[in-house]
């Protein structure tokens, strides 16, 4: 890139004949260690280049972990898993307004090492109501997990010995569990 050469005029930065206007300059915070420092940083561009400064609070963004796992045995190599996925943060891994405008795929929860017979989320635990998917038990698709909060699914399973429960979230990222089927 020899012969380029940078130059500033205000807020607007030129390289060559390419010009960049910096209004806004956005930081992501999470109030890690390092948080302060980036802040600090972006400050001092901002104040360099005559922009806003925008924070972005992303502490809160879904951090989805497996919790409870139940098992129980329902008749000849039958078995029913009830494996509960925690957000622990407050923002839900699928927002309402992302299902309602379907601008991605909702989560996506799967079985591997036994046939999945059906599958569904359990509506309530004390009454032992579950919502079955109508189709594809194998792909058991989840509307998400909101935030400080927490879903059960349901699988109903043919087989013996250990399976991987996996669970697939665009925002909230992969989990995977192994369960025995005892």
């Amino acid at each position: 890139m020899s012969g380029l050469r940078w130059t500033r005029h205000g807020a607007r930065c030129t390289l060559s004949r390419m010009t960049i206007d910096v209004r806004k300059i956005l930081v992501p915070i999470d109030f890690s260690d390092n948080a302060l420092a980036v802040i600090e940083w972006a400050a001092h561009l901002a104040e360099e280049h005559g922009s806003k400064l925008v924070l972005l609070h992303a502490y809160h963004l879904p951090e989805l972990a497996f919790g409870e796992s139940k098992v129980k045995a329902a008749g000849d190599d039958l078995w029913r898993l009830e494996i509960t996925v925690v957000n622990d943060r407050a923002i839900p891994s699928v927002t309402e307004w992302a299902r309602q405008s379907k601008i991605h795929r909702v989560d996506l929860a799967t079985v591997e090492g036994a046939r999945v017979v059906a599958s569904g989320l359990v509506d309530n635990t004390w009454l032992d109501r579950v919502e079955l998917q109508d189709d594809r038990p194998e792909r058991l698709m989840v509307p998400g997990v909101d935030g400080l909060a927490s879903r059960t699914l349901f699988f109903l399973l043919e087989g013996k010995g250990e399976v991987t429960v996996r669970y697939d979230s665009l925002k909230g990222g992969k989990l995977s569990r192994k369960v025995a089927l005892r």
